[in-house]
């Protein structure tokens, strides 16, 4: 696979993606879009170009936490928030995901992260008929072709505004959408620009899905492998 190959033209895929979003609210008789913040650089993205479509008034995040939940994601996702004028509220999923841990006896770390999955989608399908919302998803392709996701969970959603991009993409995006560019400049100070520009670097060791401090390149090789071998399964299955 060329890098060529996986290059954006990065003003048409905004734009693209933008009139994606407002056709699928449209289409939902809905007026509002929900969004489950990790801290990573996938939800500040799909945030970022669901405030640009539709306005930050329409569109309204989540913070998700476990007990094990580093303390990076809520600095991340308050952020992103803060920096898109977006609403932001937090729901401590523990006490729900402790109950059904014992309920099920599940020790598995794999089980116990999907439990948790799910429980989250719970909680924002819960929101969305509260805010009369459409869920946003906020999984890329290359997580969808490797199969790391969670059936009913993180993979459950309204419409997926960033799922046909590859990881690399993710991050060409999020690049050009940079906080000054996108953002109002008298939000731009102090700690929430630079914690914002962080988490578009920072990729989604997001301690949450996962154990706290694994991130998706650890469990699944180095970035541009992982992107390659997403890259060729698409192509086999042409």
């Amino acid at each position: 696979m060329k890098h060529e190959e996986m290059k954006l033209d990065p003003e048409r895929e905004v734009s693209r993606i933008s009139e994606f979003i407002r056709s699928e609210l449209r289409m939902s008789g809905l007026s509002n879009i929900v969004v489950g913040l990790s801290g990573g650089v996938d939800s500040a993205l799909t945030v970022c170009l669901c405030a640009r479509a539709v306005g930050s008034t329409h569109v309204f995040s989540f913070l998700l936490p476990y007990r094990t939940s580093g303390p990076e994601t809520r600095v991340h996702g308050r952020a992103v928030a803060e920096v898109a004028g977006i609403s932001c509220e937090e729901i401590e999923i523990t006490p729900a995901v402790d109950a059904l841990h014992a309920m099920l006896s599940t020790e598995d770390r794999i089980r116990r992260g999907n439990v948790m999955a799910r429980v989250r989608m719970i909680v924002l399908y819960d929101r969305s008929a509260a805010h009369k919302a459409l869920v946003a998803g906020t999984g890329n392709r290359t997580e969808a072709l490797l199969g790391y996701t969670t059936l009913h969970g993180d993979s459950a959603c309204g419409f997926a505004p960033i799922a046909h991009l590859y990881k690399c993409q993710v991050r060409q995006l999020a690049a050009h959408l940079g906080v000054r560019e996108f953002f109002p400049g008298h939000l731009l100070d102090g700690g929430v620009a630079r914690a914002f520009a962080g988490v578009l670097r920072a990729g989604d060791c997001n301690g949450q899905r996962k154990q706290r401090g694994q991130c998706r390149e650890e469990e699944l090789g180095s970035s541009r492998g992982v992107n390659c071998r997403a890259h060729s399964l698409s192509r086999q299955r042409l």
